[in-house]
């Protein structure tokens, strides 16, 4: 079981829902947890209409309206699921002692989501200060960045280094970084509005990051398969049908 930890307060759901999307096109039995404050997950599966936390969707399981990983077991305990049984294991969260603090490190993948405005940098600066103040532990090395929407790439990415550099705090790997594309706000909207998920209308450079979050869970895939699981299946609607 690979659990993979996305920490940030700016929207990942394109993200995370491709990379869900993906790996479940891999075979994997996929989880995607919802631990953000405003709860964007119910109302892309329309989970908001049942008022279930748990639904199946898309060809991977979701959960929704937690507010801790304590909530998230005593759902699972609730409803007779074996967590072992799932191969990737995803949480976004805006929330950065979701997961219990004794047991952050030993997460498989942990990542610190922002963008290059200097209000989101030091926000999420202020989040690891008081984490470390609350809890005595110090993660400032233990996550590796993700810098969403770069109009520079790489010069949002020299800044947002070397302002968490200053303050102590380093990507455990090369940082990654999501160009800011109009396809990408196209494709977004193209999805709400027609109830899909159209992988391949996102920009290349976008995609190539997807596969890098995959492949880390995943491991090494061929272009052919990439290619494959990029185009994937558009049948159906959002609401719990494959797409």
């Amino acid at each position: 079981m690979n659990i993979a930890y996305y920490v940030g307060a700016c929207d990942k759901s394109d993200m995370l829902l491709a990379v869900a999307a993906l790996l479940s096109r891999l075979e994997r039995k996929v989880l995607l947890i919802d631990g953000t404050t405003l709860g964007w997950l119910k109302f892309r599966n329309g989970a908001w209409v049942t008022k279930e936390q748990w639904v199946a969707w898309n060809g991977w399981d979701c959960a929704s309206g937690v507010r801790d990983w304590n909530e998230v077991e005593a759902l699972v305990q609730a409803l007779h699921i074996d967590l072992e049984g799932y191969d990737n294991i995803i949480i976004d969260t805006d929330q950065i002692d979701f997961y219990p603090a004794e047991r952050f490190s030993s997460l498989d993948e942990k990542y610190l989501v922002l963008t290059a405005e200097t209000s989101s940098i030091h926000r999420h600066l202020e989040w690891m200060m008081l984490y470390e103040l609350q809890h005595q532990r110090d993660i400032n090395d233990q996550l590796q960045f993700i810098i969403m929407h770069a109009a520079d790439p790489q010069e949002d990415r020299r800044y947002v280094e070397q302002v968490l550099t200053s303050a102590g705090v380093h990507s455990t790997r090369e940082p990654l970084v999501i160009p800011y594309e109009e396809s990408d706000w196209i494709a977004k909207l193209r999805s709400d509005t027609r109830q899909t998920i159209e992988l391949k209308l996102y920009a290349r450079s976008t995609r190539d990051v997807w596969r890098e979050l995959v492949e880390s869970s995943a491991g090494p895939l061929t272009d052919k398969i990439w290619r494959t699981i990029i185009k994937g299946s558009l049948r159906g609607s959002r609401h719990h049908e494959a797409i």
